[in-house]
């Protein structure tokens, strides 16, 4: 079965400060895993989403990357207007399309995002903002511009990075991250053996039959619709047919009591690293909420 899951590696920080990270309050930051919403999909149903950020928790990130941001090019007083960002659309398709809507409304297609869009920059303030006018050519150089007279460095992947490392600290490999998506990976290809989920799998497959469709996984539709710009109505009617037959056969449900069970004796062999990465998730937030509280203020 090929693994094509939307949010198969759940959204780890790999970003890390040492002054910051150090002072989380492990009591707090090890404390049970901020709520979840229905929307958010099955992903975040299994244990190992108590160590990535929640949709909130990423949009107030974002947020705080995008003052940070604005904040270093008022010092180099380049014209500045922050967009936010559109996270992922959350759809989420770990055991393959779920949403009845999503699948009435565009087949397997995915939801489309909004598109944030900005006015065109003059080139200095263009590479105040990345640190480059030409990331490509990868040159050692610090780009210097003009600022009341004098020449000043502009920040390591200009004030975008800047503001990224403001809230999220100095960039290293962070071994809490490598441990939470090497579980969320091994989980899923370890689930597959797993009796229950060949069980329901059988049953899905044999219900897709039923209504005219030849599939063993519900992971393949997706990839048999991959690059077709629209979807058609014979692509709806098999999405619909995919989600009716989860429902009747309690799929989701199933797959997640499975692999759930796979993630918590693995989350037991790699505790300290992913409480390391709790607490780093923490320190990270209390910067990103103090940061958009002094904006607000």
């Amino acid at each position: 079965m090929a693994i094509s899951t939307g949010l198969l590696f759940l959204t780890v920080s790999c970003g890390e400060s040492k002054d910051r990270a150090s002072g989380a309050n492990p009591s707090e930051s090890a404390s049970d895993a901020p709520p979840r919403t229905a929307e958010e999909g099955p992903s975040f149903q299994l244990p190992i989403a108590h160590y990535s950020f929640t949709t909130e928790e990423s949009e107030l990130l974002s947020k705080a990357e995008r003052i940070a941001t604005a904040q270093c090019m008022d010092r180099f007083d380049a014209t500045y207007t922050p967009v936010r960002a559109p996270l992922d659309s959350g759809s989420d398709r770990r055991y393959g399309i779920t949403s009845r809507k999503e699948a009435e409304e565009l087949g397997y297609h995915r939801p489309s995002a909004p598109q944030g869009t900005n006015k065109a920059m003059p080139k200095r303030d263009l590479l105040v903002l990345m640190g480059s006018l030409h990331p490509e050519q990868n040159s050692s150089d610090t780009p210097m511009v003009n600022v009341d007279g004098k020449q000043v460095p502009v920040p390591n992947g200009g004030c975008a990075g800047a503001g990224a490392r403001t809230v999220r600290g100095i960039a290293v490999e962070s071994k809490g991250a490598a441990t939470a998506q090497n579980i969320a990976l091994t989980g899923f290809k370890e689930s597959l053996a797993d009796a229950k989920v060949v069980s329901v799998l059988q049953r899905w497959t044999q219900c897709m039959k039923e209504g005219g469709f030849t599939y063993s996984s519900p992971l393949d539709p997706i990839e048999d619709f991959a690059g077709k710009s629209t979807a058609t109505a014979e692509e709806k009617r098999l999405a619909l047919t995919d989600v009716t037959c989860k429902e009747k056969t309690d799929l989701v449900r199933t797959w997640v009591g499975a692999e759930s069970s796979i993630q918590k004796a693995k989350i037991a062999e790699h505790m300290k690293d992913l409480t390391d990465l709790k607490n780093l998730h923490a320190a990270q937030m209390k910067t990103a909420r103090s940061i958009i509280a002094k904006s607000d203020g």
